[in-house]
This record gives C-alpha cells, structure tokens and sequence, in this order.
C-alpha cells in the first residue's frame, strides 16, 4: 500500500474500525427498528444475533485485512496470488464503498444543515407541520443539500489526506471520546425526565403482547438484519483499516472490544430516544422520520430544547462523520493500489468523484423525484441502498466467508492463525468452528439476502 503507516496506538486502530461502525445504523436506524418490532424482545434478538453472527464476521473481515496489510483491491490476490479471479473481490469492494458514500454524505450532510439551523434558533416553537414542511424544502432545494454533503466529503477527505497517524488517528480518537461524553449527558437527561420509565419499560421489559403483535419470524428477521448491518461489514472498509493494524493482540479480543462499542451506542441511543419519546407521547416506530421529524417535536417541548437538540444532532453528525472518514479512507487507500496514485491525489480526485456521486441522490428528491425504483415512496437513494444492503454487503460479507474457509482461496488454517496472534481470547472449537463459519453462518447471511428481496417485492 502506498505511503504504508501503522496506528500509532491500539486505542487509535479501535477508534476507527469502531467510529466505521457506529454511524446512523446505531443511532438512527436501531432505535426506529426496535420501536416497530417490539422493544425489548427485539434487543434480546438483536444482542444473541450480535454474538452468533456480528463479531464472527467482522473477525473474518479484519483477519483478511491485518494479513494483507494493503487495501481490498489487492488484499486478496496478495494472500492467493495463484488464483487471479480474487481480484474482483477488491473491485467490488471499491464499488460497495463508493455507492455507501454516495448517500451516506447526503445524510450526513442533512444533519449538519440541521444542527446549524437549530443553533440560529430556526426550529423554536414550531408546530408539527411546520417542522414537517423544513424537511420538505430541504429535500426539494438541491443546491442547500449539494453544499452541507460537499462540507461533509472536503472534511473527510481532508483528514484522510493528512495520513493514518496525523489524520484519520488524529481525528477519531478524539472524536469518539466526545461522542461518548455527549452520548452519556443525553441518556442522563432522557432518563430525569418525569414519565421517562414508561419508555424504559417499553425499551428493556420483554413484553410477550408486543411479541405475539409484531410475530416472532419478523422480530427475529428484524434484530439478525440489524445485528448483521450495525458493523458495516462486508465491503472492505473494515478490511482497509485493519491493513494499518499492529498484530500484538488476538482479533477475537479486537473484534468482541469493537462490537462492544458499537452496541454500547446502540443501546444508549435507545436510552435517548425511547424515554424523551414515551415522556411527550410520541411515537418511536415513525422510521428515519423520527430525527428529523419526531424528534424535534420532542425538542420543543422540552426545556432548554434548543440546547438539547442541537447537542443531539450535534452527536449525530459526529457519527456519521467518523463512518466517513474511515469508509473514504477505504476508497483512498484502493485508488493508491489500483492506479498508483499518491495520498494527495487519491484524496482530492475521490473528493471530486463523491460530490458527483452524491449528486443524482440529491436531485432524486426534487429535480428527478419522478425516478419511483420500487413505486410510490421510493427515489434513487431507496435504490442505491437497496443495492448496498440488500446485495453488496451480503454478498461480500459471504465471498470473504468463503475465501478464509476454504481451499479455493485463502484457507481457514491461515485465518485461523491470523485471528488467534497476539495476546489475548483465542478463538477454538477446531472442526466444529470450521463447520461454523464454512456452512451456518454464509446459510444465515443467505437468508438475510433473500428475507429482503421478499420484504421489498413481496410483502
């Protein structure tokens, strides 16, 4: 890998697979998927599914990784350089990151576009339906959208400009420390408010009336999806990061410490939102709508809102942001491979080539809102995720399965022995953990495949 570098510190390589990790999924998309499915029930699936199928996969992805000590689009020819086809892996890799960021930026770009308005006081004591509308005119305004999603790419490709150790190090660790900080002063306030223990009860008492409403194969579908998305494995962005990593410690430990965190947000945003939500009778199964929509209705009516909500929106972009940068980190370090391109020029030709690609999302709101991929409701950014989520990942999370278990690519001895080095947890179970990870677990990423194609074009 060009300009090869090693974090300087064990803390600063979790920060960054974490901060990959912990992004809208966790804050966003967790607490909406939990509201629909239930609450509490849906968290005890969600967590069993996280040991049963998160840590093992991401432990695959950062084994590949470590290894290689270069990016995705070489990676895999370099540990099987008899068997050129493994190439394609790093393409599509490449591919899954750049179409990521292509609506990952416009999101992130949304925040930050909320998070300056609410600090000017433009959200204060607005009704439901105003609040409704200043979504709507950000949607159908490009230009506004444009401008907070190129911020978000010019920042992002800055720091990973400046290298691992000087930039991507530099940034995350810090910012993840404040997130955190942030993080716990909003659960403290969620929790002080009067009604707060109703949420709590909805959130953390499994309650078999929710379960028999909601139906157990879509809570489970439900909390496997989350537990399978939460960690952005399988389009080689944690692969990237964990080219840059020491091997001093097992990546059983690494792993089992990264999806701690990233759990850790989850449940504490859960803590946020579902008290604040129960305590102003709101509902918390509204989808994305909820952050920008509910939520701020709760922040009006509150004390201090305007505090409150710019601090949450605040955390929120600071999230997002951290996925950024580790995931165009990612695309950085692939282009120096493929072209042979400096950091510099890899930085600023990928800032270029996101804005363009973030483009077609923005004006699928507004300019091409006509563009339906799936039919009413739909738009070019339901369709890029759907190629993301429901193919890319999936796909690439069972190709690496496939690549580290059997002899057709890297084998599971050198896996195996490349999880385990270092101090720490071991991974053991011998042919019973091969069984494992060559046959249940693709079987179950599979059924996540499919489960979506059904929800989408048959239910």
């Amino acid at each position: 890998m060009l300009c090869k570098e090693n974090f300087v510190s064990r803390l600063g390589f979790i920060m960054t697979v974490a901060g990959c990790a912990i992004g809208l999924g966790n804050v966003w998309r967790f607490p909406f998927i939990a509201g629909m499915s239930g609450g509490a029930i849906f968290v005890l699936f969600y967590l069993f599914f996280l040991l049963l199928l998160g840590i093992p996969v991401l432990m695959i992805e950062l084994s590949i990784g470590r290894a290689a000590e270069c990016s995705p689009v070489k990676a895999f020819t370099k540990l099987v350089p008899n068997r050129r086809s493994w190439k394609y892996m790093g393409y599509l890799s490449l591919l899954g990151s750049l179409l990521l960021m292509s609506f990952y930026s416009v999101i992130t770009g949304w925040l930050l576009y909320y998070f300056g308005h609410l600090i000017q006081g433009e959200f204060v004591n607005l009704s439901t339906e105003q609040i409704q509308t200043k979504f709507a005119k950000l949607l159908s305004n490009p230009y506004d959208q444009l401008w907070c999603a190129l911020a978000t790419i010019f920042v992002s490709c800055l720091v990973c400009y400046r290298g691992i150790q000087k930039g991507v190090e530099k940034f995350t660790k810090p910012g993840m420390i404040g997130l955190f900080i942030i993080l716990i002063v909003l659960v403290i306030k969620a929790l002080s408010l009067e009604h707060a223990d109703i949420g709590l009860k909805f959130y953390l008492m499994p309650n078999l009336d929710n379960l028999n409403k909601i139906g157990i194969p879509l809570t489970v579908y439900n909390a496997m999806n989350q537990a399978f998305f939460t960690l952005s494995i399988g389009i080689g962005a944690v692969l990237a990061i964990a080219a840059y990593a020491k091997k001093g410690h097992s990546l059983l430990k690494e792993a089992a410490i990264i999806c701690s965190l990233d759990t850790l947000v989850a449940l504490c945003a859960g803590l946020i939102i579902f008290p604040a939500c129960f305590n102003y009778n709101l509902t918390p199964d509204q989808g994305p709508t909820l952050i920008f929509i509910t939520l701020l209705n709760m922040f009006n009516q509150m004390d201090n809102g305007l505090l409150w909500g710019a601090l949450f929106f605040f955390f929120l972009f600071i999230a997002a942001l951290l996925t950024m940068i580790a995931v165009i980190e990612a695309i950085i370090a692939n282009c120096c491979d493929l072209f042979n391109w400096t950091r510099t020029k890899s930085s600023w030709t990928n800032c270029v080539v996101l804005t363009l690609l973030a483009t077609p999302i923005i004006l699928g709101f507004n300019v091409w809102k006509d563009i339906k991929p799936f039919g009413e409701g739909s738009d070019i950014l339901s369709l890029a995720d759907f190629i993301l989520s429901n193919n890319l990942l999936p796909i690439g999370s069972i190709i690496m399965l496939i690549f580290c278990t059997t002899r057709y690519g890297w084998g599971w001895d050198k896996c195996i022995a490349e999880i385990n080095q270092g101090d720490g947890i071991k991974l053991k179970g011998g042919r019973y953990m091969h069984i494992y990870f060559k046959y249940v677990l693709p079987v179950m990423i599979l059924g996540i495949f499919l489960m979506g194609y059904y929800q989408l074009f048959f239910k």
